[in-house]
């Protein structure tokens, strides 16, 4: 298993649930093979960094907007022959909004 870090803006914020869709920028090492890649990305498990803008006393997909900047934890199978439709993040973190 391979644990990529994979940062980019989102194309696509689902306000009612957990899903994003993320241009990927950036990446570790391992994760280079993403880079300009556009990933679905659950968030419903991961651990938020971001702040709280809806005021529901949560931090969750719904407080992200369409074209921040975040940065994604994933854990990946080290051999893939395609990706998968969605990836889970196991952390989301909000790094600017322009």
């Amino acid at each position: 298993m391979d644990h990529l870090v994979l940062s980019g803006r989102l194309a696509w914020v689902d306000q009612r649930g957990s899903l994003v869709v993320l241009r990927v920028e950036k990446t570790n090492r391992r994760g280079r093979r993403l880079k300009g890649a556009t990933l679905t990305v659950n968030l419903a498990n991961a651990r938020m960094s971001t702040p709280d803008r809806n005021g529901d006393g949560e931090r969750s997909a719904a407080d992200l907007l369409p074209g921040e900047r975040v940065s994604v934890a994933v854990t990946l199978p080290r051999h893939l022959d395609g990706l998968p439709r969605v990836v889970a993040a196991r952390t989301c973190t909000c790094q600017s909004f322009d």
